[in-house]
């Protein structure tokens, strides 16, 4: 197994859009960690939504670690697919 890092999003304080954002992305903060191949979350900013992305099919108890409270590593949360598929989950 492999490990491996997915980043999401990385934008600061507010999530943006359009054409300039293109290149880099406009999500705050979320990223993938895969261990020995099994994944962790890190941070659920906006870039969570595109969670779906970077699972494996399968993959719906995952593990989500905050590293602060701030706004734009919690935005995405409640928009989250996983929060929103009943047979997955995340333990926070």
């Amino acid at each position: 197994m492999t490990n491996s890092v997915v980043i999401l999003g990385t934008r600061g304080s507010c999530p943006a859009s359009g054409k300039e954002y293109v290149r880099y992305g406009g999500a705050t903060s979320c990223y993938v960690v895969r261990l020995a191949g099994t994944p962790v979350i890190i941070d659920a900013g906006t870039g969570i939504l595109r969670l779906g992305e970077a699972l494996r099919s399968g993959e719906k108890h995952i593990p989500l670690i905050l590293t602060h409270p701030h706004l734009d590593h919690l935005s995405g949360l409640l928009m989250c697919p996983l929060m929103h598929d009943p047979s997955g989950s995340i333990d926070l």
